[in-house]
């Protein structure tokens, strides 16, 4: 959990000027955020968000493996150490 708080924050932090707008904006239907963001900004938001992805795919399955490896020793009751997360 403490791995994945921030990176939800970089996930959602380009939207809050859009976020705070709207709320400034009251009950107004006509609002349009600021949106012109440079492309360089954009591609590197998406790119930076891929990586997260990837990082945070890789932190799941790690700890599924590990929960299984340590499901699998008590089962077969074998007395060796299950080592860490990133161990298969």
């Amino acid at each position: 959990m403490i791995a994945v708080l921030p990176s939800v924050f970089i996930v959602y932090m380009p939207f809050v000027p859009a976020i705070i707008s709207l709320v400034q904006g009251g009950s107004s239907r006509n609002i349009e955020p600021y949106m012109d963001y440079p492309i360089l900004i954009i591609v590197g938001y998406f790119v930076l968000l891929f990586i997260l992805i990837i990082i945070m795919q890789g932190v799941s399955i790690a700890i599924k493996v590990h929960f299984f490896q340590v499901c699998k020793n008590e089962d077969m009751r074998t007395p060796k150490g299950t080592g860490g997360y990133f161990t298969f």
